[in-house]
């Protein structure tokens, strides 16, 4: 097992990053996915969405820009075939598009984007109910992109504008912090 991912996975990778890690947070999001629909944006190796179909989701849906995590999140899908999820290959920006879901992940990725307004924007068009983000460490809900550094995004005027209050702040890993965000009805 020389294999490195991002999660460690026991007898298939080593990873930088637990599965019990990071569920630190997901708490409130995990009790009430029973029945929902939910859209991991940047599901890495899978683990975080086979957990909310293991809490009775309807239906998950992970994707990531890396082939190799898609790879192994198939794989481990594969292991759990009594599970509603499925996992492909997808790039996030402008352009993407996604059917509606009842609650969005969006998982220390928003930050990692080209255009983080634009990942922000895909949320808030594809969630019926609940977007669960992860933020950068340091940040409260304003960062720059990862790679372009002169792309500035405040989660909180964006998601206010569209309809969305913040119910609920919890502290996630590694310092992150966990928002989450309910659509008005």
């Amino acid at each position: 097992m020389n294999k490195k991912g991002w999660l460690e996975i026991p007898g298939v990778q080593s990873g930088d990053r637990t599965l019990k890690e990071q569920m630190l947070g997901l708490e409130s999001a995990l009790a009430e996915c029973d029945g929902k629909t939910v859209l991991d944006l940047g599901c890495a190796e899978g683990l975080i969405a086979l957990e909310f179909a293991k809490a009775g989701a309807k239906s998950v849906f992970g994707c990531d820009y890396k082939q190799q995590f898609i790879e192994v999140a198939n794989q481990q899908a594969v292991l759990n075939p009594e599970l509603p999820v499925t996992f492909e290959y997808a790039e996030i920006n402008e352009k993407t598009t996604f059917p509606q879901f009842d609650i969005v992940l969006a998982l220390a990725i928003l930050h990692k984007l080209d255009n983080p307004s634009a990942g922000v924007e895909l949320c808030c068009k594809v969630a019926k109910e609940l977007i669960v983000i992860r933020l950068p460490i340091g940040s409260t809900g304003a960062f720059r992109s990862k790679h372009l550094e002169h792309r500035y995004c405040d989660i909180r005027t964006i998601l206010t504008a569209r309809g969305f209050v913040r119910e609920r702040k919890e502290a996630g890993p590694r310092g992150e912090w966990v928002q989450y965000w309910r659509k008005v009805k």
